[in-house]
């Protein structure tokens, strides 16, 4: 039994030169900071550091006794990989103690050319278990930043299973949303939350609505607005939880504002580890905290499931963006996508009609497109995202066998998000059915206990994935088939598609766009003031429940089985009008995600493409007898118009002038 606590690393930011010089001052082990490019922090100009700035303080840090980490910690598009790997190969020559990471080509780009970076895996990789850490570890990675929606106890077995460092949170700004899975900044601005560039949407205010009976049940309330973190009342148990190093958020924050709080997490944490029984709990540090936060704090998901109370719907404390709403275009007003200027895909191997992929949700969907004639079906392993939705052992079975007979690929999606639960469940499934032969992931968490198990491998929009790098890293794994970024343009989709090679592209081409996956019940959690693990009435079995923002779009809420909450946008997804121009990308399949649809519904709209892939001069005509068959609905071709590795081209003012004077749509 060891003696002695080991005191982990104090991890600050630092966004300018003068928060460096001050943390560093203020006892910090280490800093976290960036260039000008690749990072998480690109709202400022006069923010992060230039080459000049990196070469002259590095060596300061490291001359003391300290470690600089540089954060590349952006996802990158096809176009973007050569300079990408030339400013690893930069930082490498540079000695920079890690990078911090989000996207997959950076292992695979690392490897590829010998570099010798320490890398330390993202928050924006939503590691939120032992399985998905050390597949990370397996490519090169020497530490995770855990989720921030996970607890103390779910870290100390993500560290103690990896064999991994680990890196958490301490104090700082949350996000109500799972890590790496908001899309709406990006699709809807093109500015993405996975890019640095997030125009903060879980900050604005909704209403809360019935789509029953119209009802208000909340009005203009900031939902979705977590309070700060601090644990620093709780630093015995992140010393118990063995975390190596604690991080303090915050690099667009000012040396005012961080060197007192370094400071002082520098003189709490060196009493603890010097006096096992000093009191965790002091009210002069406490005061000051108080004092000096930006937004009232919480320990988020440290100590368990969050209550209202790590929310503030008043919105008092939250800054002024320059958006407070936007909506999506739809596809009658916004044109077109531009055709590719990149050449198509060889011919060799694929396909002159991709293959239609149905994503469905119950048995009775399933049944309808397998009798409408789909080439491949997708099981979601939450069902139709209703908290009742399940899927039973027999129809597993049973469709596997239908499938069989008809010669149709059958598939199922990984859980959506995989903590150490869903992953139970997913060998369960594995051990009873082990007819279903494909995969298709939404992490890389489950990877290895699949491909162990024979099972065949492809990669959904979840993994966010917008270059062949990643790509190229993933396939050394088996994975045969991957399906781009939702915050992908055509544009972008036309560069990654021609450096796949063997590897199979589907696209997205039907279906409902997830904005946003919370760990929380919203519904509950705002109608009941409940907890997600606290007795529930389940409001949302017995009805429909939607956020509408100041604009009036009108975006509907699911709960899935695990009581997480899936916010969807307010249009859905459909390239039908504009098939041709999707199709001279060369996808070997066109997914059409039917969870949300009634079997008639969800047939309908196979037919309809069908008849467009017979004839796809006929796609707009086809698309408009489908929308009228559909009135209720209004399609979109989502991030699809504009992607998001643009983003510095597309102005915040430009973006509220579109706001302000813009019809609703």
């Amino acid at each position: 039994m060891a003696d002695r606590i080991i005191k982990p690393e104090l991890l600050a930011p630092a966004g300018r030169e003068d928060v460096f010089h001050a943390v560093l001052a203020a006892g910090a082990d280490a800093v976290y900071l960036a260039g000008k490019a690749f990072n998480m922090r690109r709202h400022r100009r006069d923010y992060n550091f230039t080459a000049s700035d990196l070469e002259r303080l590095v060596p300061v840090a490291q001359g003391a006794g300290r470690r600089v980490y540089v954060t590349v910690n952006t996802l990158v598009g096809e176009t973007e990989l050569p300079a990408l790997l030339e400013y690893l190969r930069w930082l490498d020559d540079l000695g920079v103690d890690a990078l911090i990471v989000q996207d997959l080509a950076v292992l695979e780009l690392c490897r590829e050319a010998g570099l010798r970076l320490p890398l330390h895996a993202s928050t924006m990789m939503n590691v939120g278990s032992a399985a998905q850490a050390r597949w990370l570890r397996e490519h090169g990675v020497t530490r995770v930043v855990t989720s921030r929606d996970v607890t103390l106890e779910q870290i100390r077995r993500l560290r103690e299973v990896s064999g991994l460092e680990v890196e958490a949170f301490v104090h700082g700004d949350l996000c109500a949303v799972q890590s790496g899975q908001c899309l709406l900044s990006g699709i809807v601005f093109g500015k993405s939350s996975n890019r640095g560039q997030c125009l903060k949407p879980c900050r604005w205010a909704f209403d809360l609505v019935s789509l029953e009976s119209g009802a208000v049940l909340a009005e203009g309330a900031h939902l979705l607005a977590a309070k700060d973190l601090c644990l620093a009342q709780h630093l015995p148990a992140l010393l118990a939880a063995g975390i190596d190093s604690l991080k303090i958020e915050g690099r667009m924050r000012s040396a005012e504002t961080l060197a007192p709080l370094v400071a002082l997490y520098r003189a709490w944490l060196d009493q603890l580890v010097a006096e096992p029984l000093a009191a965790p709990r002091q009210s002069q540090p406490t005061a000051a905290l108080q004092r000096r936060r930006v937004r009232d704090l919480t320990t988020g998901w440290a100590l368990g499931t969050p209550g209202p109370d790590a929310f503030d719907r008043s919105g008092q404390h939250e800054p002024i963006f320059l958006s407070r709403a936007g909506g999506l275009r739809d596809v009658a007003t916004s044109g077109p996508p531009p055709w590719p200027a990149t050449a198509a895909r060889p011919a060799s191997g694929v396909p002159q009609t991709p293959v239609l992929s149905a994503t469905v949700g119950s048995r009775a969907v399933a049944e309808a497109v397998l009798e409408a004639g789909v080439g491949s079906l997708v099981l979601c392993w939450e069902g139709d995202l209703t908290v009742e939705s399940s899927w039973t052992l027999d129809d597993l079975r049973a469709l596997s066998r239908t499938c069989g007979a008809g010669g149709v690929r059958l598939a199922m999606t990984t859980p959506r998000c995989c903590t150490d639960q869903e992953l139970d469940d997913l060998d369960r499934v594995l051990a009873a059915v082990p007819e279903i032969p494909t995969w298709r992931l939404t992490s890389p968490a489950p990877l290895a206990r699949l491909r162990q198990a024979g099972r065949a491998l492809w990669a959904g929009a979840e993994m966010n994935l917008l270059n062949s790098a990643a790509v190229r890293l993933l396939a050394g794994d088996d994975v045969e088939r991957v399906t781009p970024s939702l915050e992908a343009s055509l544009a972008e989709i036309a560069s990654l598609a021609a450096g796949l090679g063997s590897v199979a592209l589907d696209l997205v081409a039907y279906g409902p766009l997830t904005a946003m996956v919370f760990e929380h019940c919203l519904i509950a959690m705002a109608t009941q003031g409940v907890a997600r693990d606290q007795f529930c009435q389940m409001p949302c079995a017995s009805d429909r429940f939607a956020l509408r923002d100041r604009r009036g779009h009108v975006r509907p809420l699911r709960v899935d089985r695990y009581c997480r909450s899936h916010l969807l946008l307010e249009k859905t997804l459909c390239i039908l009008p504009a098939l041709e121009r999707f199709l001279s990308v060369r996808p070997a399949s066109l997914t059409l995600d039917l969870r949300l649809l009634d079997p008639a519904a969800a047939a309908s709209v196979v037919r309809h493409f069908q008849a467009a892939l017979a004839d796809p001069a006929a796609a707009p005509a086809i698309a408009a007898a489908m929308g009228a068959e559909q009135p209720a609905e209004s399609f979109t071709y989502g991030a699809y118009l504009t992607g998001i590795t643009g983003d510095e081209a597309i102005s915040r003012l430009d973006l509220l002038r579109e706001e302000l004077h813009a019809d609703p749509c």
